[in-house]
């Protein structure tokens, strides 16, 4: 078996553990903490119950990361190979525990979407009046991020 064969088949096997978490989270019927995308029009949603969120300090969070899940939905097809993970519009959810409201923390064209947010509320079972959102500098698509000139680069 190959290294190729290999990776393929740990990324299936994410796959395969990515749905399983969500059939639990469907079952529990809580609201969940996760990240997502937006790929050409669709949303693609990767949530865990609140309850198996990580903590950090006073905020409840996916232990997911964009770059690692996008790889596993790039070998099993769902996500273009040769676009990277932070080249589509993309966010993350976390819950605030001191505040008790959800964030969804994203990419300026998601935040502007109503219908785009509140798919992501529907998805994750996110309390419409437990719910606050705002732009990061760290979700920004090719599209949103701003122009840099040669001066600034350099």
């Amino acid at each position: 078996m190959t290294e190729s064969d290999d990776q393929s088949k740990a990324y299936m096997k994410e796959i395969h553990r990515l749905n399983k978490r969500y059939e639990r989270a469907v079952k529990a019927g809580g609201p969940e903490v996760g990240i997502f995308w937006i790929v050409d029009g669709k949303l693609i949603v990767v949530g865990k119950p609140l309850s198996e969120g990580v903590r950090l300090g006073d905020i409840k969070a996916s232990s997911d990361t964009h770059k690692h899940i996008w790889k596993a939905f790039q070998q099993a097809g769902g996500v273009p190979k040769a676009m990277r993970y932070d080249e589509a519009p993309r966010g993350r959810v976390v819950y605030n525990m001191k505040i008790r409201q959800f964030l969804i923390i994203a990419d300026p064209c998601i935040v502007a979407s109503s219908a785009a947010l509140n798919e992501i509320k529907n998805r994750l079972r996110i309390p419409v009046s437990q719910s606050q959102t705002g732009v990061d500098e760290h979700y920004r698509c090719p599209a949103c991020a701003p122009r840099r000139t040669r001066k600034q680069e350099k």
